[in-house]
């Protein structure tokens, strides 16, 4: 039961950072914004 918690807190949480963090950029700031949008969007 724990492994399956992890898992899904992984993916819930871990995954929708990374595939923001991994989003095109064309400057820092832009790359920043994508990664706030983890907390302002409930989609990822």
């Amino acid at each position: 039961m724990l492994a399956a918690l992890l898992a899904r807190w992984k993916d819930k949480n871990t995954g929708g950072m990374v595939k923001q963090s991994e989003s095109y950029a064309e400057n820092i700031t832009e790359a920043i914004l994508n990664v706030f949008e983890c907390w302002l969007n409930p989609e990822p």
